[in-house]
C-alpha cells in the first residue's frame, strides 16, 4: 500500500514542476510577443504542446493514484467488516448486557452452545432508540470461523418470533 507521505511528496513534486514550467512559459510568451519572429512563435508552440502533454500525463498519474487509494480504502473497509454480523429483531432492555443477549440468542435459538463470550470482540446497537422496533445489534467476532458458524445457522432464526 502506498504511504500517504509518498503520495504527498509526488503531489508536491508535480505541483513544483508545473509551477516552474508555467513560469518559464509566461516569460517566453512575454519575450515572444516583443520579438515577432516566426521561429520564436513556432518554438513556443512546440513547447506549449510538450507542456500540455506533460500536464495530461500528470493528471493521468494523479487519477491513477486516486483510483489506487480508493481501491485500498475499499479493501480496508471490507476487511474491517469481515468478522461482523448484524442481529435484528432482538428486544431491547434498559441496562442490557449485549454480549449476554447475543449469546443467549446464539445458544438457545440457533443451537450453538459452544460459542463463548471470548468469541465476541465487540457489540453495540445501531441507531437511536425507538419505541416502534428494537435497534439491530452489530457484533464483531474475533475470528471468521465463529462468524461463519453463526451465519450458516441463521435459518434456525426464521421459525422464531425473536429473529429475522
Amino acid at each position: 500500500m502506498a504511504k500517504l507521505e509518498n503520495i504527498l511528496e509526488v503531489y508536491r513534486n508535480i505541483e513544483e514542476s508545473l509551477n516552474k514550467r508555467m513560469t518559464e512559459f509566461k516569460k517566453q510568451l512575454k519575450t515572444t510577443t516583443n520579438e515577432t519572429t516566426k521561429t520564436s512563435v513556432d518554438r513556443l508552440a512546440t513547447e506549449f504542446k510538450e507542456f500540455k502533454s506533460s500536464v495530461w500525463n500528470v493528471l493521468s498519474l494523479l487519477k491513477s493514484l486516486t483510483t489506487n487509494l480508493a481501491a485500498q480504502i475499499d479493501e480496508v473497509d471490507s476487511q474491517s467488516r469481515r468478522n461482523v454480523l448484524l442481529f435484528g429483531g432482538i428486544d431491547e432492555a434498559k441496562g442490557e448486557n449485549l454480549i449476554s443477549t447475543v449469546l443467549s440468542t446464539v445458544h438457545v435459538l440457533m443451537d450453538l452452545p459452544q460459542i463463548q463470550p471470548s468469541a465476541i470482540q465487540h457489540c453495540h446497537r445501531l441507531g437511536t432508540s425507538s419505541n416502534n422496533r428494537p435497534r439491530p445489534i452489530l457484533v464483531r467476532f474475533n475470528d471468521m470461523s465463529t462468524k461463519q458458524m453463526i451465519w450458516s445457522n441463521k435459518k434456525k432464526l426464521k421459525s422464531t418470533s425473536n429473529g429475522h
